[in-house]
Parts: C-alpha cells; sequence; structure tokens
C-alpha cells in the first residue's frame, strides 16, 4: 500500500512538471506577447488623447503657473530645511576634522 502511494505520488509530481514545462511559453513567444500587447496599448493610448478636451492657452497658463509655484514652493521648503539642519547638526555633534 505504502509503496503504492509513493508510485502515485512520484507520477503526480512528473506530470505536474510536464504540464510545467509545457505551459511556459518560449522566449520568442514570450517577445511576440509583448509586441502585440505594446500595439494594443499605443492603439488605447492614441484613441484616448484623441478623444480628451485640449487645454486652452488660459487653462495651459495656469497649469503652468500653479506647477511652477509648486515647485519653487517645494525648493525653497527644501532649502530652509538644510539651512536649519546644518547648524543643529553641528551643535549636537561637533565638526569632525
Amino acid at each position: 500500500m505504502a509503496v503504492e502511494n509513493k508510485r502515485r505520488s512520484e507520477i503526480i509530481k512528473r506530470q505536474a512538471s510536464i504540464r510545467k514545462k509545457e505551459a511556459e511559453p518560449s522566449t520568442l513567444e514570450k517577445f511576440k506577447q509583448a509586441i502585440t500587447h505594446c500595439k494594443k496599448e499605443f492603439i488605447h493610448v492614441k484613441l484616448f488623447l484623441k478623444r480628451s478636451k485640449k487645454p486652452s492657452s488660459g487653462e495651459y497658463r495656469q497649469m503652468l503657473a500653479a506647477h511652477t509655484k509648486g515647485v519653487l514652493l517645494l525648493g525653497f521648503l527644501g532649502y530652509i530645511i538644510t539651512f536649519i539642519h546644518i547648524p543643529i547638526n553641528n551643535i549636537l555633534f561637533g565638526i569632525k576634522k
């Protein structure tokens, strides 16, 4: 009985490994699938861009101003944090030579 169960489990393992090898696509097939996926995605993006509403010049300038203000604010904030951090770091840990 134990020998029979062992044989069955070996057969099942062998069949599973064969199925796994059969199910795995080759490198060329993977490449072809990737290319077809890219083509489909490109078509979807192209259709989306055709359907979408383009901003007017006023809307574009408003968005550009908002983005510019955000970048400047973040840069200034980073500068201030660094400017405050350096003296505090030197006071706490001292200058190492």
